[in-house]
């Protein structure tokens, strides 16, 4: 039994790794976004990219207002948390 626990906990590591590199992709990416943007030298190249993270913007006089899409939404949840 302990043998049969050890290798399905084996076998959850191995299949987590692909998710574990996906999501230091998305931080990263989260983490570099306006240096990424900044280096877009064309406008729709620069568009394209806030469409990755953002589904809707509004603005208006004195602000901008956007709806985050995941899993950048829950990203930005986690770091208002952690302070």
């Amino acid at each position: 039994r302990v043998e049969v626990i050890g290798q399905e906990l084996r076998q959850l590591a191995e299949g987590a790794q692909p998710l574990l590199e996906e999501a230091a992709r998305i931080i990263d990416v989260a983490a570099h976004a306006y240096e990424i943007y900044l280096k877009q030298p064309d406008p729709f190249e620069r568009r394209k990219l806030i469409d990755i993270f953002v589904s809707r913007v509004v603005i208006s006089r004195d602000s901008v207002l956007s709806n985050l899409r995941e899993p950048f939404l829950t990203l930005s949840k986690v770091a208002r948390r952690a302070g």
